[in-house]
């Protein structure tokens, strides 16, 4: 799963992006009809899953408690399980990552001032959720190309602008910064190494 987004909106394959009323956070989700499942979007990040580090910092809880308040995304998600949200020992850019379940099973990644991304729950099938943002726009600070992976994923590779990445992932968790010429627009192809060295392309 790849999801865009830069200051003010996030967009991404098949999901209906949502601005939220603050001007560096925004929704990414994937709409779907299915109901909710009994197991916890979270399981099957297993380093996630076993870390101690619960709750959230109190201006991601207040911005998730806004979001509930409000209803955005509500259909999709219901509301945001803030009490069984996750932090991603790996920092992005100097911000705390969370993974935050749903009432309907989705799984949102919550990057501290930044945006959100919600999908369906990672699987063997589409085992990592990757999020390209651009807070700049091109000629700036290069986009940086983040996510979580479950359990067996070795690396996330990807093209951009001709060039091919691998990006390792550790702790459940990868990271790649791009420089002032990388196009965040650019990010294609986007695919999971697993520990089996099979390859998975990524929806």
């Amino acid at each position: 799963m790849r999801h865009r987004f830069g200051r003010r909106i996030a967009v991404g394959g098949a999901c209906v992006a949502v601005a939220v009323g603050i001007p560096t956070v925004a929704l990414a989700i994937r709409v779907a009809n299915a109901p909710s499942p009994a197991a916890s979007p979270i399981q099957g990040i297993g380093l996630v899953t076993s870390s101690q580090e619960r709750g959230l910092d109190p201006r991601t809880a207040a911005t998730l408690r806004m979001l509930n308040d409000r209803g955005l995304g509500a259909a999709a998600l219901g509301k945001r399980l803030l009490t069984e949200a996750r932090t991603v020992s790996t920092r992005i850019s100097g911000k705390r990552l969370y993974l935050v379940p749903t009432e309907t099973g989705k799984l949102c990644l919550f990057l501290e001032e930044s945006g959100e991304a919600c999908s369906e729950p990672l699987s063997q099938a589409n085992p990592a959720q990757v999020v390209v943002e651009d807070r700049d726009g091109p000629g700036g600070v290069g986009p940086t190309v983040f996510g979580v992976a479950i359990d067996g994923v070795r690396s996330v590779t990807f093209a951009a602008d001709g060039d091919r990445h691998v990006v390792p992932v550790t702790g459940n968790a990868f990271v790649f910064r791009g420089n002032s010429e990388m196009s965040a627009g650019s990010v294609l192809a986007v695919s999971a190494t697993l520990d089996d060295g099979r390859v998975l392309s990524l929806r």
